[in-house]
């Protein structure tokens, strides 16, 4: 970090106090102007010194709330290319991440951004209603910094970051949601998200077997809230009826729990959510690859920095 010398640049050289002028006796030094330049010149730290900040200790207040958070890992064998590999290797579930009081929050500020989006007070790629024609496919999406084509559209682009479209930037309330994340040591960070994806489910609503998109890194992670669902991993998933499926393994999702998904369960199984029985919400947060991201997208320096407590 380069410090600004007054008056002056990084650039220009710093002007160095008076020499001593000589005189037949020796040195004489012109003593009080010296200190009055020294004091005009700060300390001179070269631009290409590391200045990394320490990190910060968590707060009381929220070393409270992450005492209480468990987390769980899984394990699922299955053959795959010749070998028994667990498909569920890098699969964390992480509970108690959010208060009852935050979740209400985060929930409210949801149906406030759906009934904006139904206004058309969002930018037209933000927000999504289909129209609900048979059960299970009502599913709302908002996405905000970027745009992700889920099947082949009109225009014969196939499933991924659509790099020319506009939407919404992320808001507040999901910004603060990644700052706890990678605070808390949940998300790594190097791998902060900058990109989001909400799904509001009416019941019978569900998401197909799929694998993310390499546009994405890994890892990601999804957020329930107001009712709990199960999520199901397999090598091979059985598409049985609309929303329902058969599959190697169901892993249920707690409200306010945090999915993290990395690993063998993103690349190696497909994963789906069966059709809910009730009203759900559910935040997907993911960081896009620097090669993927759309034309006009700009790093969000609210984010992008963050750093983990020191626990």
């Amino acid at each position: 970090m380069a410090i600004k010398l007054k008056g002056k640049t990084p650039d220009q050289p710093v002007e160095m106090p008076p020499q001593p002028m000589k005189t037949g006796g020796g040195v004489i030094l012109k003593e009080k102007e010296i200190e009055e330049r020294i004091m005009q010149v700060e300390p001179y730290i070269p631009q290409f010194v590391n200045m990394t900040r320490p990190l910060q200790i968590i707060p009381e207040h929220e070393l409270e709330k992450y005492e209480k958070v468990r987390k769980q890992n899984f394990d699922h064998f299955q053959r795959f290319q010749g070998k028994y590999v667990n498909i569920l290797e890098g699969l964390e579930l992480h509970t108690n991440v959010f208060t009852s009081s935050e979740q209400e929050d985060i929930v409210e500020v949801f149906f406030l951004e759906r009934e904006m989006g139904r206004a058309g007070r969002l930018r037209r790629r933000t927000y999504f209603e289909p129209r609900k024609w048979k059960r299970g496919e009502g599913r709302v999406t908002i996405q905000y910094d970027c745009c992700y084509n889920f099947t082949k559209n009109k225009e014969g682009n196939p499933p991924r970051i659509i790099r020319h479209d506009e939407v919404d930037p992320l808001p507040s309330f999901i910004k603060r949601t990644i700052k706890r994340l990678v605070t808390w040591h949940i998300l790594p960070a190097d791998c902060i998200p900058n990109s989001c994806i909400v799904n509001i489910y009416e019941a019978g609503d569900y998401i197909p077997p799929h694998i993310d998109h390499h546009d994405f890194a890994r890892p990601f992670c999804t957020i329930s809230f107001i009712n709990k669902c199960n999520i199901m991993f397999g090598i091979e998933i059985q598409i049985i009826g609309d929303g329902e499926f058969q599959g190697s393994v169901e892993i249920p999702l707690p409200v306010g729990s945090v999915l993290i998904l990395m690993g063998n369960n993103t690349d190696v199984a497909k994963h789906c959510i069966p059709g809910v029985q009730y009203l759900r919400v559910s935040i997907t947060l993911r960081m896009m690859n620097e090669d993927k991201v759309p034309f006009r997208f700009r790093p969000d320096p609210e984010i992008e920095n963050l750093q983990p407590f020191e626990l």
